[in-house]
């Protein structure tokens, strides 16, 4: 399987991913999707600022919900970050267990207490021979090149506006072929919606 994801910037390097204004003090979130059981997708936010201090929140979303459904998810920085990396997962990235049953479906980012401008409503999307979310990076094009299905879709099932992001899991020529991976040290580890 080939679980879905989008990404924003360099996790060694969070000045890569977005600009922050101000001390954030939670991320907001709407989904909904086809969360099997033994499945847990994840959001991913790696916070540093320009003195070099970074930190690491994982979201992790489990439980099928059939409406939207809005997460507020507390955060307690132990700094004020200037930027962020974000990256949503059709899968836990950390135990790269895959279900391709996986359904999962994200709108309307924004933070509590600070700024951001990064598409989180994903109302902008860049066509480069199939669709990605613009500001976002996934294997859409990756897929496409060796004629496999893309995992990340603009769709209108969204909360509001008119787009959302569906993020998908998908079987690759019969077996698991495709992970996602983190190298640097975790700071946090965060379970959220069990």
């Amino acid at each position: 399987s080939n679980a879905g994801y989008f990404i924003k910037g360099d996790f060694e390097d969070p000045s890569t991913g977005f600009k922050i204004t101000g001390n954030p003090t939670a991320f907001n979130f709407w989904y909904k999707g086809n969360i099997p059981t033994n499945d847990t997708c994840m959001i991913l936010l790696v916070f540093g600022n320009s003195a070099g201090l970074t930190e690491e929140v994982q979201i992790k979303v489990t439980g099928s919900k059939a409406a939207y459904t809005q997460v507020t998810f507390p955060l307690s920085l132990s700094f004020t970050p200037d930027s962020f990396v974000i990256a949503a997962a059709s899968a836990n990235p950390f135990t790269q267990l895959i279900n391709p049953a996986t359904i999962f479906y994200l709108d309307d980012m924004t933070f509590t207490g600070a700024t951001a401008s990064f598409n989180g409503d994903f109302e902008n999307w860049t066509n480069v021979q199939s669709e990605n979310p613009t500001l976002w990076s996934t294997d859409n094009l990756t897929n496409k090149a060796v004629n496999e299905a893309e995992n990340v879709f603009k769709t209108t099932d969204k909360y509001s506006g008119q787009f959302a992001a569906q993020i998908t899991t998908d079987w690759i020529n019969g077996y698991k072929a495709g992970t996602i991976r983190v190298t640097h040290p975790m700071t946090r580890d965060y379970d959220t919606l069990a």
